[in-house]
């Protein structure tokens, strides 16, 4: 006998799940995920816009620190391999 049983699901998912799943992530699946995220939101102006205000706050230098890091890295490596290329 087989019985079909319909279910809803609500999946929620919090600012620091998220942090969390990202900080358990593969650099690969890092890099995977914020391509993914830069492709989406660069369509859109004002949603950057509203990001960058989101993230300047008084304290926003706290907020953006490894986002900085980040870039700074990348930059680092994108020059170490062109100078290896």
């Amino acid at each position: 006998m087989k019985v079909e049983v319909k279910q809803i699901s609500v999946n929620v998912i919090t600012p620091e799940n998220l942090a969390l799943a990202l900080k358990h992530a593969t650099p690969t699946e890092f890099a995977d995920f914020w391509f993914e995220f830069s492709r989406i939101t660069e369509k859109d102006e004002k949603l950057i816009d509203d990001f960058a205000k989101a993230m300047a706050p008084s304290l926003g230098g706290h907020r953006k620190r490894a986002l900085n890091k980040i870039c700074d890295l990348m930059k680092y490596y994108e020059i170490e391999s062109q100078k290896k290329g």
